[in-house]
């Protein structure tokens, strides 16, 4: 798919920086977009998902503050036109321990936006900038992602990882999420036989979730021997459906009847 960046003065110096990126995804400028970026993505059962994103250093972000241009024509423009839209901040940010100011890292060291902003004498107060960030996320709803880069290369590199999560495989191949720790706390519920399973030496989140579809309760898992543990299909290889095998699954029977050797 291809990654259309905007013409316009502020979004188009981004494009010779796509240019030189290795990997650099197919990309394209275009007159009058309504964001500087934007892309199709894959999003949930299959249905393309329009992403929009916004870039702006940080001194840009505070002129917006005072002029009201995001929030008042760009974020309009990004939900009008977009299932998913963002804000790309780039720049380094702190906190002045002493009083509050907002302090900007800068040609190696930090310094106040007084300093580091030619033609603006202002001093911002960090506490400012970052309320107005909240109210964009929280009332906006879009997703500002503070990138912590410092160059025009550094953002590029984080717009394409932006859009490789959008489409390299299926959404529904992002599995980070599903994991489970042990205390059994997951983001998505998980089933006692998917929990249990889990505990079995061998046994991932993907391979987890076939023990689950196979048996559905953990009695019939527990009573089931080696040669229905081994047939359970647990993904793909070379298009092919990949099977548990005996190996694993006499390890699994075995620590289900409790002769498994101690795990290191």
């Amino acid at each position: 798919m291809t990654l259309f960046i905007d013409n316009r003065e502020g979004s188009k110096e981004l494009f010779p920086a796509f240019r030189q990126l290795s990997g650099c995804p197919r990309i394209k400028l275009c007159p009058g977009l309504p964001t500087d970026v934007m892309f199709l993505g894959n999003g949930p059962g299959g249905r393309k998902i329009s992403i929009g994103i916004e870039h702006k250093t940080i001194p840009d972000a505070l002129a917006c503050i005072l002029s009201g241009r995001y929030a008042g024509h760009q974020l309009i423009e990004q939900r009008n036109n977009f299932d998913e839209w963002w804000l790309m901040i780039e720049g380094i940010w702190k906190q002045n321990e002493d009083d509050g100011r907002l302090m900007l890292f800068r040609r190696g060291e930090w310094c106040d936006t007084s300093e580091a902003m030619l033609g603006s004498s202002k001093v911002w107060m960090w506490r400012d900038f970052m309320s107005w960030i909240l109210t964009m996320m929280i009332i906006g709803r879009v997703k500002v992602w503070p990138t912590s880069v410092t160059s025009k290369a550094q953002s590029v590199r984080a717009i394409a990882t932006l859009y490789h999560w959008w489409t390299k495989g299926e959404y529904e191949d992002h599995r980070s999420h599903l994991e489970v720790d042990d205390s059994g706390v997951s983001l998505t519920p998980k089933s006692t036989v998917f929990r249990a399973a889990r505990a079995l030496p061998g046994i991932d989140w993907v391979s987890a979730g076939a023990v689950e579809a196979e048996f559905g309760s953990l009695f019939a898992a527990a009573n089931a021997g080696v040669g229905v543990w081994s047939e359970i299909k647990i993904g793909q290889q070379h298009k092919q459906k990949r099977r548990l095998g005996a190996k694993r699954a006499q390890r699994i029977v075995d620590a289900i009847h409790g002769k498994e050797e101690e795990r290191v």
